[in-house]
């Protein structure tokens, strides 16, 4: 008869402790990690902003690099879950410290749900909802943007970052920083702090801009006058611009008219094309004026319907006559467009005008065409696999006295739960960390 192998009863005991120990030690690594993970990837800084009656913008900052995304639906059992990238994502997701979001295509007075994806954790909070506004008329607002620079403390430009500004009975307006450290924020579009109607800033009236970046959080309170440039500000520091007097802002009905803006020979600035309410049949419009040679011009125009700014400069030429077209076609809809330069004291000098890019082929004298909505495409719900549960295996009937030694059967048993033990740590580690 072929004897049976030998193997230690004292030695498989031996084994099922370290693989125990192992698994927990396992268990408990994965956990700390998946915990630093998550605090790494939690959202700071959360802005629900630039609301509209059909568009929202939402930002936050990161402590570390990671990928950001939204899903937002209408609240309610109907309400179907989409996804919304970075606007500075295209085909895939970049990791990133700060991270802003924009969704354009909405309804009107609707309630909106939203989840922030950071990283490979979705936050879900009831404070991330909000209400779009009302159908407004574009506005024809002049009000000059708010811009400057934002330095680090060696003064150099700061190259990710995030800026707001709001004021006493407004909402709150949001944009990122360019790699250059430049800024800026469109003042025409601003709307109450309910969404209905436009806010007009007094000219003395209080301003809180934040800056937000990994090297700082920055507060500042200007007047409106000194935000067309804010003096640079260094991440990190804060400042007071303000005035000892002040006035409460203006809630307008509707925008404000400031008459005919076309060009007068009295105008340090002037501007001259796009006339206010001309409806363009071109997609590439240009921008003409004139003003003081080598004098700067800051050139701010907004889709009324996605509420996306865009800014760029240029400089005025010798002989007094600017110009500008853009070097990429514009979407059909209507615009909110200012121009800021400077007169011969150095002060600000805003002209603002409203427009419409009519769709290829539409006659100019017809009706315009409303600007093609972004309605972003429907995508599964976020929802994490739940983490699997470990379900004990029903215990052997043990008897009164331990197993001979020599016996082979009871010891292999026991090297296999040990095995098994550690196997299992290593599985729950990966899926606590991945």
């Amino acid at each position: 008869m072929k004897p049976q192998p030998q193997i230690p009863t004292l030695v498989g005991i031996l084994i099922l402790l370290i693989g125990l120990g192992g698994a927990i030690y396992l268990i408990e690594s994965g956990l700390r990690l998946s915990s630093r993970a998550q605090t790494s990837s939690e959202p700071r800084e959360v802005t629900l902003a630039n609301v509209t009656d059909s568009s929202f913008t939402v930002s936050w900052l990161t402590l570390e690099p990671v990928s950001g995304s939204i899903q937002y639906k209408e609240t309610g059992l109907l309400g179907i879950s989409q996804t919304a990238l970075d606007i500075r994502d295209q085909n895939q997701t970049t990791q990133r410290y700060t991270h802003f979001v924009q969704v354009a295509g909405l309804k009107p007075q609707t309630r909106y749900e939203i989840t922030l994806v950071s990283g490979k954790q979705a936050y879900r909070n009831s404070g991330y909802q909000l209400v779009t506004g009302m159908i407004l008329p574009a506005p024809t607002n002049p009000l000059p943007p708010a811009f400057g620079t934002l330095l680090d403390k060696q003064n150099h430009p700061i190259a990710e970052a995030l800026t707001s500004i709001s004021f006493t009975g407004s909402q709150t307006l949001t944009g990122l920083v360019k790699d250059n450290g430049s800024w800026v924020l469109p003042l025409g579009n601003l709307r109450s702090n309910d969404g209905n109607r436009y806010f007009l800033p007094a000219k003395s009236d209080l301003a809180q801009l934040f800056f937000v970046g990994k090297e700082g959080v920055s507060s500042i309170t200007s007047t409106i006058a000194k935000t067309s440039p804010l003096p640079p500000v260094r991440l990190g520091e804060n400042y007071n611009f303000a005035r000892l007097n002040q006035s409460r802002g203006v809630i307008l009905a509707q925008a404000q008219s400031f008459g005919n803006l076309s060009a007068s020979v009295n105008d340090d600035f002037t501007l001259i094309l796009p006339q206010n309410n001309s409806a363009i049949p071109s997609s590439y419009p240009q921008f003409k004026g004139t003003g003081i040679p080598g004098k700067q011009v800051i050139i701010t125009f907004t889709n009324t319907s996605t509420n996306s700014p865009y800014s760029t400069q240029t400089v005025i030429p010798e002989n007094g006559n600017w110009s500008w077209t853009p070097n990429t076609s514009l979407a059909p809809g209507t615009y909110s467009a200012s121009a800021v330069s400077f007169n011969s004291k150095n002060e600000p000098q805003t002209k603002g005008v409203s427009f419409i890019v009519l769709k290829s082929g539409t006659q100019v004298l017809g009706d315009a065409t409303p600007a093609a909505s972004l309605v972003p495409s429907p995508s599964p719900v976020f929802n994490p696999s739940p983490s699997p549960s470990l379900t004990p295996s029903p215990s052997a009937t043990t008897s009164a006295s331990l197993p001979v030694p020599g016996n082979w059967e009871p010891t292999i048993g026991i090297l296999l739960m040990g095995l098994g033990l550690l196997a299992i740590g290593i599985v729950v580690q990966r899926k606590s960390f991945p």
